[in-house]
């Protein structure tokens, strides 16, 4: 019966979520760790909890480190190391892709990050951003780890993904495309006909991005890549989405993705767009986060996390 109690105590410490600040922080070291030429090794103390163990295992994982737990009981620690195959020159780099820009769209993103550099309270998003995909990685693998050493216990069979497939041949399937142009023209028609639609559209004049509502449509229409820089509040995640639906160019056949740094955002940002758009959540605005998704074929702007 002990020896049971005490598996059952373990079992419930590994699976308690981690604390955002301590993902936050694992995440910094292992980073600054694996971008330091100059360190061997890195140790996290014994103090550590089942759950977290796993948690900083999995973290190396991603990033490419090896991570080891070594000693016994209350002296137990992890030490994390760099793979014996990689190249040092080229490690902060091999998670990374080139973009294929052009010479122009260079010259014009060096100069906005010249004018504006990142910030501190801006790394420290991107700090909690990793942390959390490599949590949402590590709770939605098919292979479960072993806390302790990263081995594997089980490895359930692979789900299909249906809505992956069926979104990918939506959107090139000609009787789909005609169905969703069709209900873009009823979902407007139904809204301008609407008792609230003045009112919804005043309340829309007043955020400062409408008034460039018509400039960044027609940039959209004429540019492959644009970038919208405004200040918090402004409408770049409401109104931006909605300036491309309505105009006849864009709107009756386009797909948007709306990325939002947390699930709670992702949910109440498309819920507030469906509401100025006079519509239930699900039709041609909706949201897709780990576990849930409202969407359907005729949705054409999807919030979600990354």
């Amino acid at each position: 019966l002990r020896h049971s109690a005490q598996l059952a105590l373990a079992s419930m410490s590994s699976s308690q979520p981690l604390e955002e600040a301590l993902r936050i922080r694992f995440t910094k070291q292992l980073l600054a760790f694996r971008d330091d030429d100059s360190l061997e090794e890195w140790s996290f103390p014994p103090t550590l909890a089942s759950n977290e163990r796993k948690w900083v295992h999995h973290l190396a994982k991603e990033l490419g480190l090896e991570s080891k737990s070594s000693g016994k009981g209350s002296e137990r620690f992890i030490k994390v190391t760099r793979r014996k195959d990689q190249d040092k020159g080229a490690r902060r780099f091999e998670l990374l892709r080139e973009l294929p820009l052009s010479t122009n769209v260079r010259v014009l993103m060096d100069n906005y990050f010249s004018s504006f550099p990142v910030q501190p309270e801006e790394m420290e998003a991107l700090y909690a951003a990793a942390a959390a995909k490599a949590l949402a990685r590590s709770v939605g693998e098919s292979k479960t780890l072993d806390a302790d050493s990263g081995n594997q216990l089980l490895e359930p069979p692979p789900q299909p993904r249906r809505s992956r497939r069926r979104n990918r041949w939506a959107a090139t399937n000609p009787q789909v495309l005609d169905s969703r142009m069709m209900s873009y023209s009823l979902a407007q028609q139904r809204r301008e006909e609407n008792a609230q639609f003045d009112a919804q559209m005043q309340a829309r004049a007043r955020l400062p991005a409408w008034e460039y509502r018509q400039v960044v449509a027609d940039l959209v229409a004429s540019n492959q890549v644009v970038m919208v820089s405004g200040g918090t509040g402004c409408g770049k995640s409401t109104q931006v989405p909605q300036f491309l639906l309505d105009d006849p160019r864009i709107g009756p056949s386009c797909n948007m993705v709306v990325t939002q740094p947390r699930r709670i955002s992702a949910i109440g940002v498309a819920e507030r767009v469906a509401e100025e758009r006079l519509e239930s959540i699900g039709n041609i605005i909706g949201y897709a986060v780990r576990m849930d998704v409202a969407t359907t074929e005729a949705t054409q702007v999807t919030f979600m996390t990354p």
